[in-house]
C-alpha cells in the first residue's frame, strides 16, 4: 500500500512542495513530515497552509532511523542540509514541529546540523561552515575531550538541549532545513 500527501504553500509566486509517502512500513521509508514550520523575516511559525512575505527557509522533520552522516545525506538528496538552529525562536519552533510530527513521546533525538571537525575545538554548522552564535546545550556539554562530534536535540520529558554524540548511532528522526532562493 503506498499513499502520499501534498501541502503546498504559495506565497506570491513561490511553491514548496512537501511529501509524505509510506510504502508498506519498510525500514527507512519517510514516515511523517507533517512538522513543517518556516521563517519568514522576524517571524516563526508552525506551517497552516499559509505563510507571510518572504519566506526564506523551512524546516521538515523526518522519522527515519538513520545515522548523523545519513541524515545529512538524506537531507542533501533532497535539496536541504540538516537543520541549523541560530535562535531560541528556531529551536522552539523545530522542538513544536518535532512534537507535532512525531507524536506524544517520553524523549525524542532528532539529528540537527551541527558538527565539530576533528581539527577545530569548535562547533559549526554544516549547511554553511559558521560557528554556533546561539547554544542550546545541555548543562556541562559539549564535554571538553569528548569524542562525540555530531549534535542531537535532545528532549527528556521536560526541556529541550543539545547533547554531543557519536555520529554512528541510529537515532529515528532527523530535522532538515530548505532555503528559498528568491
Amino acid at each position: 500500500m503506498t499513499s502520499t500527501e501534498c501541502v503546498i504553500a504559495l506565497p506570491i509566486l513561490l511553491v514548496a512542495f512537501v511529501f509524505t509517502m509510506s510504502n508498506g512500513g519498510n525500514a527507512g521509508d519517510v514516515v511523517s513530515t507533517h512538522g513543517i514550520g518556516y521563517i519568514a523575516g522576524d517571524e516563526y511559525q508552525l506551517f497552516d497552509g499559509s505563510s507571510p512575505e518572504p519566506l526564506t527557509k523551512w524546516f521538515e522533520v523526518y522519522n527515519i532511523s538513520m545515522t548523523w552522516f545519513e541524515a545529512l545525506l538524506f537531507c542533501k538528496s533532497r535539496h536541504g542540509n540538516l537543520a541549523t538552529i541560530r535562535s531560541p525562536e528556531e529551536n522552539d519552533l523545530l522542538s513544536k514541529m518535532v512534537v507535532q510530527s512525531l507524536g506524544p513521546r517520553s524523549q525524542y533525538w532528532v539529528w540537527i546540523g551541527g558538527k565539530r571537525l576533528e581539527s577545530m575545538d569548535e562547533f559549526i554548522w554544516m549547511t554553511d561552515g559558521h560557528p554556533f552564535t546561539y547554544t542550546n546545550w545541555f548543562p556541562g556539554y559539549p564535554a571538553n575531550g569528548s569524542r562525540y562530534p555530531c549534535v542531537v536535540n535532545y528532549y527528556n520529558g521536560t526541556m529541550w538541549s543539545w547533547f554531543t554524540y557519536d555520529c554512528g548511532y541510529k537515532f529515528n528522526a532527523c530535522s532538515c532545513e530548505y532555503q528559498v532562493n528568491a
